[in-house]
């Protein structure tokens, strides 16, 4: 079982006020930070902690949809990502996963390149790791969208669903390797 708990950082100005107390709306956070596992794993999304070095790792070895990617690519995506989550051991600070997102920061975001590391599979920690990432913070109002192959059932945990008819997608092509 999962134990939960976390922080949202709000900046101002609050959205409304209520009974003398000031109303936050979600697009209002800043930062989250969220413990899973009994304390043993947090989920934050401060870019500046990302190992960078674990994520190319990763995408470079075992992300099937990735593996195309060089190094100066995941790092340009890195930088331009509107926002980040890693999740970390409490203990050690090691990256364990990772979900970045793509998004025009109002309405819109695509949610690419979720993973957690194979070793740490099955304690919940993707559902923990996708809920952070759409549902608490600054997109959880937002219209989100992914690609994947195989991670249908944890998608749908959360609403994603087949497009319907107004839904066009023009795919693209990795660049030539040289």
């Amino acid at each position: 079982m999962i134990a939960k708990s976390g922080r949202l950082s709000r900046r101002e100005p609050l959205a409304a006020k209520s009974g003398g107390m000031r109303q936050l709306t979600r697009d209002t956070v800043t930062h989250v930070q969220w413990t899973a596992g009994q304390g043993q794993f947090e989920l934050d999304d401060d870019r500046r902690r990302v190992d960078r070095d674990t994520l190319w790792r990763f995408l470079s070895t075992q992300a099937y949809w990735g593996r195309w990617r060089t190094r100066s690519v995941v790092e340009q995506q890195l930088e331009s990502a509107w926002r980040v989550v890693g999740v970390y051991q409490s203990a050690s600070g090691a990256m364990i996963g990772f979900a970045r997102a793509v998004s025009d920061g109002a309405g819109f975001a695509y949610l690419a390149d979720v993973y957690i590391d194979k070793e740490f599979r099955g304690q919940g920690l993707g559902v923990e790791l996708v809920a952070t990432m759409i549902d608490r913070g600054p997109g959880a109002s937002f219209r989100w969208t992914l690609h994947t192959a195989d991670a249908h059932g944890l998608y749908e945990r959360f609403g994603f669903t087949q497009p319907d008819r107004t839904y066009l997608e023009r795919p693209g092509t990795p660049p030539a390797t040289r």
